[in-house]
């Protein structure tokens, strides 16, 4: 996948599994149904057809409820990514597939999770929002797997969807 860079617009396309992709653009005029947003690593260009709507926002964020899937501006993390608030451009969460925690949600759990969120599985992108932080020993990465965020890819619409099974951590070292 190919990184955002620091400084220059991106043109968002859509891939499989639905993870929206970002690559370097050097035309700056604006094609219809396209827009510029701002975010931390400068200013991204997107398409109108590659907004998630989230109707419910996020936990802790109900009022903002537009994001866009972008890549982080570095070759050296492809299975992160950004998830962009559209209003608000402080706002914004590091993310990566489940795959990359594979086995660690029971599949019943997740059926379920997908059928309260309104998505087919075979139509859902699921992403966990990935807490960094400092610790004793260096840089420390953890996922939020209680409350994955599910993405319906062809309806554009997702939800963060808290699970029921207790057993889930917040805070799961990656």
């Amino acid at each position: 996948m190919n990184a955002m860079p620091m400084t220059a617009t991106v043109d968002a396309e859509l891939h499989d599994p639905g993870m929206i992709q970002a690559s370097a653009k050097n035309d700056a005029a604006l094609a219809p149904g396209r827009r510029i947003i701002p975010c931390r690593f400068g200013n991204v260009e997107i398409g109108d057809d590659n907004i998630i709507l989230f109707t419910r926002g996020l936990l802790g964020f109900e009022g903002r409820s537009e994001y866009a899937v972008l890549n982080l501006p570095t070759d050296k993390s492809d299975q992160f990514k950004f998830l962009q608030s559209l209003s608000d451009p402080a706002l914004g969460f590091i993310v990566t597939e489940i795959s990359v925690v594979a086995d660690v949600i029971d599949p019943s759990d997740l059926l379920e999770a997908y059928k309260q969120c309104g998505a087919e599985p075979s139509d859902a992108l699921t992403l966990l929002i990935v807490f960094v932080r400092r610790g004793e020993a260096g840089i420390e990465m953890s996922t939020n797997l209680r409350a994955p965020i599910i993405i319906s890819v062809s309806q554009r619409s997702g939800r963060q969807h808290v699970m029921s099974n207790g057993r889930y951590p917040i805070r799961h070292p990656l």
